[in-house]
């Protein structure tokens, strides 16, 4: 059994995934924990600095991750390259143009803020099937 098929009793598009949401801003974060728990998925976080995003990619199991690019000045593409490494996919939700991303670290896709619930959980779902 894969990983991202394990039992659950959450339902929904997202239902047995878990999501790293890595977000600077509260009530983003907030809202972003929301949209992806209603959808059924497992949010893991959120955090909002770059070590705390690291310690949790290490520590937990996830099935991609949700990224704002700035966080408190910080760029996240520490994070992004580990991500790559593991192979696991990500987004970017951001108020930041996806043109400040560097070619070899953009995700599969760019969600600007203010997010559309249902552009987020399209994006997600796309990600993890």
């Amino acid at each position: 059994m894969r990983e991202t098929e394990k039992k659950t009793t959450a339902t929904g598009k997202l239902a047995g995934y878990r999501v790293l949401v890595v977000e600077d801003e509260y009530f983003i974060a907030d809202e972003l924990h929301l949209l992806l728990s209603r959808n059924g998925a497992e949010v893991i976080g959120p955090v909002s600095d770059l070590s705390r995003a690291l310690a949790l990619l290490t520590s937990s199991s996830v099935d991609c991750a949700v990224l704002d690019i700035d966080l408190n000045g910080r760029a996240v593409f520490p994070l992004i390259q580990e991500l790559k490494a593991r192979e696991l996919p990500w987004i970017y939700v951001s108020g930041y143009n996806g043109a400040l991303v560097p070619d070899s670290l953009r995700g599969s896709a760019h969600i600007e803020k203010p997010i559309l619930p249902e552009a987020l959980i399209a994006s997600v779902s796309a990600l993890v099937r």
